[in-house]
């Protein structure tokens, strides 16, 4: 955790760690990982200094998220021009366990977008607006008669080094955001989940893990 003198100290070195999964005992009880974790991470402790454990039993231990999917979108250079994904109006949305790596193309700076005056380019920004690694514009979903269910469903996602807002619902009503993992990585997020104008209403967002935003 990070103390409240360097929660804005972009300085400040974070313990978070990545890495991959080796090997599991064939007990499960104990997992090999490279590299090897540089720091100690430690549960959340009792004022006596015990381990936490809540009344059912549950221990609260260090936090832990699973960065790969089988399906992945990715941008072919992320040092070049990064891909984004953007869905809007009538999008029938439901993307589940899919891995969003290394996109973005707006970044976490004062936008720079270009300008369009009388159906001429006057001048061509260097930082669109809404160039999002996974942005959910205006959705409005399928028609719903029965006004039922979600009109869109982002379940199981993991969203890995991304620039600017990683998962942004901008104007997108009703939908299930659920056991997503969004890691800001070494970039400059703002935000790991923004609602960009504020207003968006009704939608659930429950159990995903957020780690490591700037």
């Amino acid at each position: 955790q990070v103390d409240e003198n360097n929660k804005f100290n972009v300085n400040y070195a974070l313990q978070v760690e990545e890495f991959t999964i080796q090997s599991i005992a064939s007990t499960g009880m104990s997992v090999t990982v490279t590299p090897a974790l540089r720091f100690n991470h430690v549960g959340a402790p009792d004022a006596d200094t015990t381990p936490t454990v809540l009344s059912n039993g549950t221990k609260l231990l260090p936090h832990l998220g699973n960065l790969t999917r089988n399906i992945v979108i990715r941008s072919e250079n992320p040092s070049g021009v990064r891909g984004h994904t953007l869905l809007t109006n009538r999008a029938v949305v439901d993307i589940r366990y899919v891995q969003y790596q290394d996109l973005g193309r707006t970044r976490a700076i004062p936008l720079d977008s270009t300008v369009i005056t009388n159906g001429v380019v006057t001048s061509i920004g260097t930082n669109q607006i809404g160039r999002y690694p996974l942005h959910m514009h205006h959705v409005w979903g399928a028609p719903n008669p029965t006004n039922t269910g979600y009109q869109f469903t982002l379940i199981g996602n993991a969203i890995n080094d991304s620039l600017k807002w990683p998962m942004t619902l901008h104007g997108s009503h009703f939908g299930l955001v659920q056991q997503n993992v969004i890691f800001g990585g070494t970039q400059l997020t703002g935000a790991g989940l923004a609602l960009e104008d504020g207003t968006e209403t009704e939608n659930l967002i429950q159990e995903n893990f957020i780690a490591n935003i700037r």
